[in-house]
């Protein structure tokens, strides 16, 4: 598991890119619009870009979402992810003030100077937008707070075989999950409504109602092929809908991850806030890497505290 403060994914609407992202011909970035922004991105956050900084290092990688239905596909506009956060800037035009402006905004350490606070965004509606993010008009962008759980699975065939084949089928793995669940929880509260006598309710939307799931760019250890990133939102509540998850805010890395395990990677650590051990390569921790002065970003299985009450680990049962 890389060492990252913060996580950028990139929609392109595509399941495979160039070996190396930033390599991605001129051709291909036009095909997705906004050119190669992920090549853009990494001249700025990467080394010897102006805003590197080696303490607060930076992840970018494709996703294959698609780009925001509000974006016209032959603008130059790009639509990103950003994580921890868990936002959704719909609108990021690929030029240079565009991007300086993103990454000072979004992409520097909290700890210096005057950033956006972005905690005290969390508890408003996830519908909501804002703005006055300090964008320079016309170039001026909104955000939406992702409500629901992102699930990555690298699937990037052109930098190794192994995630190119077993990326997609984890991906239909989850997504079927997901579409079954959805529609069970409709089906009951259909069934509750009837029961109660009650006309004209809507059925209730399940907390994985909205849920992301994608195939990502390479984040490193093929060995570890199939490898799945699980990003849970703060507020993210555990099963009952009452208590917040033990693991609300965090980023969970699986490895080694087959089919057969999708549907207890969903039951245990998604629904239950519990962590499977047998298949752990690391936990992204916002709050560890806010209060640690050495800005200590992942923290790998052997130095994961067991004992530590906000972290339940699962043995691992072949469903």
């Amino acid at each position: 598991m890389p060492p990252y403060a913060q996580h950028v994914v990139i929609r392109t609407g595509r399941n495979d890119w160039s070996s190396k992202i930033e390599d991605e011909s001129d051709t291909l970035g036009e095909q997705i619009g906004g050119g190669n922004l992920a090549r853009s991105l990494k001249a700025l956050v990467g080394r010897g870009g102006s805003y590197h900084d080696p303490l607060w290092p930076v992840l970018i990688t494709n996703g294959s979402t698609p780009r925001s239905r509000r974006v016209n596909p032959l603008s130059d506009l790009n639509s990103v992810f950003l994580y921890p956060q868990h936002l959704h800037i719909a609108q990021l035009p690929n030029t240079p003030t565009s991007l300086e402006t993103f990454a000072e905004t979004y992409l520097k350490d909290p700890g210096k100077e005057n950033p956006v606070d972005f905690q005290d965004r969390r508890h408003h509606s996830p519908e909501e937008r804002f703005d006055g993010t300090g964008f320079p008009f016309p170039e001026k962008l909104t955000y939406q707070f992702k409500s629901s759980v992102t699930i990555l699975i690298c699937g990037h065939m052109s930098r190794d075989t192994r995630c190119g084949i077993l990326g997609p089928i984890l991906q239909q793995e989850f997504k079927d999950f997901i579409a079954k669940d959805v529609s069970l929880r409709r089906r009951q509260a259909r069934n509750v409504t009837a029961t109660s006598h009650k006309v004209g309710n809507p059925p209730t939307r399940g907390p994985l109602e909205n849920a992301t799931v994608g195939l990502t760019s390479h984040i490193g250890g093929h060995a570890f092929a199939g490898n799945v990133v699980i990003y849970l939102p703060p507020n993210w509540r555990a099963e009952d809908g009452k208590s917040l998850s033990p693991l609300a805010g965090r980023g969970i890395w699986y490895g080694r991850v087959e089919p057969r395990h999708v549907w207890g990677i969903m039951e245990e650590t998604v629904k239950k806030g519990r962590i499977i051990e047998e298949l752990l390569r690391g936990v992204h921790d916002p709050q560890l890497w806010l209060a640690n002065t050495k800005r200590e970003f992942a923290i790998p299985p052997t130095k994961l505290d067991k004992k530590d009450v906000n972290l339940n680990f699962y043995k691992l049962i072949e469903y």
